[in-house]
């Protein structure tokens, strides 16, 4: 599902060095929009929402259960797993 825009809306889980690299990339497509970022460090989370002009929020279930959401980018460290 897209929004009525036609643009997939993405959440992305990890606000850290990666998280941001990958935030760019989705922010650079024409066929993307960031809607949410997720992070435990909520402070993490909306330094990287706010260069992205989007929501954050310290609870990743909630950011992945959202109406408004279409597709998930996961970008934790692998010990976190």
């Amino acid at each position: 599902m897209e929004s009525e825009n036609g643009k997939i809306r993405v959440v992305l889980i990890g606000a850290g060095r990666f998280g941001s690299k990958r935030a760019a990339a989705v922010s650079k497509s024409p066929r993307c929009t960031l809607t949410v970022v997720a992070d435990p460090n909520l402070q993490a989370a909306k330094v990287l929402a706010d260069q992205f002009a989007c929501r954050a929020t310290d609870e990743w279930k909630s950011a992945v259960s959202q109406e408004d959401v279409d597709a998930v980018v996961v970008s934790t460290p692998t010990y976190r797993l």
